[in-house]
């Protein structure tokens, strides 16, 4: 669909959105409108790809627009695959722009911006209507659109003449700063932090041992045991404190990246790297429930994370003894659903504002790293939580669907406030 009558349309040359913070306004309330169009409503990878991309775009960010950069970020490729076997992000940016030109298509008046993703770019393009001087004035469907903007939060200063002057629509607070307000609104670097789960490695006598020096091989693949075969203690190793999980790191980069957006820096943390006089002195996320002070800090929470019998994680309601478990995971880690718990406390035992953004495996943690840091996602969850939930603690309980170990949209189950 093209500009409405009248209208001229004109490229935001590169850069400008940061240095005219009106236009970076109106990209990203038109993202927002995008993403919870039809269209994008229920493609969640085709809704990452495009939010990364206008986001780099906006940041004059280019050099981080090639495909195989996009695809170890956001795809979790390796670092140098072929994009010839592997053309995951093409295949994903044209998704993405069949379903803009379907969003545009479906459109009854041209936006105040336009976002295009020119074909093999991956450089998102602005272009800003210039509306004709014969042009009405502020018609209800204007109206309604800036109301809408303002709804998902991104505060547009609609303008419109209106008899020789200028009406003014203000945004409310943002939800998303509401929630974050007890981490970015404290003093210092925000500490995030996530665990470091235990990684069992054979030795290298033993990969010898079972044929020849292909240790690339060996790194990179499945190692697969005969039922028959005998291995000892020797055999194994035990990496206490050299990994992190892939959804964990999915989220500390999400939500360092959402600090950084709001002008906070952030100090990262692995392991047994923090101490209670680190989270006295600086306001807190702490990723994952491979985390000892998760369970520390939660022990007395409406929901808290608990080791079953089976050395599994769980989530359990600590008054009514309801437990969130995960009977089908199996062992290697792979499972077809999780819970996930957000909890953000005003003044926990330390005295600085505490976030806890986890889920019972990866697949979880990955998705309240997204829950955390969309404001679309944080505007759902809190749609009906009770007026002042702003200056309560709270904690919200989430459930998702694992598809081809991709977590699906969460579903919230409970909000807790006290």
């Amino acid at each position: 669909m093209g500009p409405a009558k009248g209208d001229k349309v004109r490229p935001i040359e590169a850069g400008t959105t940061r240095r005219d913070p009106e236009h970076r306004i109106l990209v990203l309330a038109e993202l927002e409108r995008i993403l919870e169009s039809p269209p994008f409503r229920n493609s969640q990878q085709s809704q990452r790809l495009l939010r990364h991309l206008v986001e780099r775009s906006l940041e004059g960010r280019f050099e981080e627009l090639k495909e195989r950069v996009i695809g170890v970020e956001l795809f979790g490729r390796e670092t140098g695959f072929d994009t010839n076997d592997d053309p995951i992000v093409r295949v994903r940016a044209t998704e993405v722009r069949k379903r803009l030109s379907r969003y545009y298509e479906g459109l009854a008046e041209a936006p105040r911006v336009r976002l295009e993703l020119p074909a093999g770019a991956y450089r998102v393009e602005f272009r800003m209507a210039q509306k004709g001087a014969g042009e009405a004035g502020e018609t209800p469907r204007r109206r309604l659109r800036a109301f809408h903007l303002k709804r998902v939060g991104f505060g547009l200063l609609a303008a419109a003449a209106v008899g020789g002057a200028f009406l003014y629509e203000h945004r409310g607070p943002r939800i998303e700063d509401e929630f974050w307000a007890p981490v970015t609104g404290a003093k210092g670097k925000v500490i995030v932090c996530t665990g470091h789960p235990v990684v069992y490695r054979f030795t290298t006598d033993f990969l010898l041992r079972r044929g020849g020096a292909d240790f690339l091989g060996k790194q990179t693949s499945v190692i697969e045991l005969r039922p028959e075969e005998v291995i000892s203690g020797r055999d194994v190793v035990a990496v206490p404190d050299q990994y992190i999980g892939l959804g964990s790191a999915h989220a500390v980069a999400r939500i360092v990246s959402f600090l950084a957006q709001k002008g906070k820096e952030s100090d990262i943390r692995f392991g047994d790297d923090i101490s209670f006089t680190d989270l006295r002195q600086a306001p807190a996320v702490l990723v994952s429930f491979a985390n000892r002070w998760v369970f520390d800090i939660s022990r007395n929470l409406p929901l808290a994370p608990e080791l079953g019998p089976d050395g599994r994680s769980r989530i359990v309601h600590r008054q009514t003894g309801q437990r969130w478990d995960l009977p089908r995971l199996q062992d290697n880690g792979r499972t077809d659903e999780d819970y996930i718990l957000v909890t953000r406390n005003l003044g926990s035992e330390s005295g600085q504002g505490l976030l806890v953004v986890a889920g019972l495996t990866q697949y979880g943690s990955q998705a309240a790293g997204e829950i955390v840091t969309n404001p679309s996602l944080l505007d759902a969850a809190l749609a009906n939580a009770k007026p002042g939930w702003q200056r309560r603690n709270l904690q919200m309980l989430f459930h998702v669907r694992v598809v081809n170990h991709t977590p699906g949209p969460p579903r919230l189950i409970a909000v807790y406030e006290w």
